[in-house]
């Protein structure tokens, strides 16, 4: 629980600054791990000499979710009492997004030829997918309505990292913020909507990380150096 909380901080930070202009601010390095240059996604961090190769199966061991700290607020605001997003409302949401998010990244992995497994092993890359800030523009209230029609169903951010099941060392971290798709113009939000366009959102960050992974291995042991090294 430590560890997790301590990773949530540092990755608030870090997605704080992932605004257009302040990506160079990001800083090089993050515990041992350092930044190269991402193709896609907003940053990421790799262990120097890290070797990737040896995995052929993949270990999901926690899959978080969490709302932007204003959500609740936000989307309750100048709502009557009856209609506002209650804890155990969040609390129910959070459940199926942490649970689509654990499945689309499984699905995600089979198709790209991993076996999933659950237990550790030398050839077992263990994964920590966390989904952070979640934010939906017009969640559904109770009675089963939503109070306005929005432009997309939302944002959130991801903290995708991998470590070897065994040992426990980290080898590598990745950061990303993202808008779900548009959503057709005159069309409200349903309950079915946002999770769909949510589980799109994470399956295009699944899909970039099975693909990340295979670069990895084909460049493996990873060339990185800290700075001033």
């Amino acid at each position: 629980m430590v560890r997790a909380n301590r990773i949530r901080i540092a990755v608030a930070a870090l997605l704080a600054l992932c605004g257009a202009p302040a990506a160079a601010q990001l800083p090089a390095t993050w515990d041992d791990l350092v930044s190269v240059k991402p193709k896609v996604l907003t940053a990421v961090y790799l262990l120097p000499g890290a070797d990737f190769r040896p995995y052929r199966k993949v270990r999901i061991a926690n899959v978080r979710t969490a709302f932007h700290k204003d959500w609740q607020t936000n989307v309750n605001r100048g709502v009557t009492t009856n209609r506002k997003i209650t804890s155990a409302d969040a609390e129910r949401m959070a459940n199926e997004f942490r649970a689509s998010a654990g499945t689309v990244f499984a699905d995600a992995f089979k198709a790209g030829g991993y076996e999933i497994v659950t237990e550790p092993a030398a050839d077992v890359l263990e994964l920590d997918v966390q989904i952070l800030n979640l934010y939906v523009n017009a969640p559904v209230r109770p009675g089963g309505k939503t109070e306005s029609i929005a432009v997309d169903a939302g944002e959130a951010s991801l903290v995708l990292e991998a470590r070897d099941s065994t040992t426990q060392a980290v080898l590598g971290r990745a950061l990303d913020r993202r808008r779900t798709r548009p959503n057709d113009i005159g069309m409200p939000a349903t309950e079915a909507s946002n999770r769909d366009d949510f589980a799109l959102l994470f399956k295009g960050w699944a899909t970039q990380a099975v693909k990340g992974l295979e670069e990895l291995k084909a460049n493996s042991p990873v060339k990185v150096q800290a700075p001033g090294k």
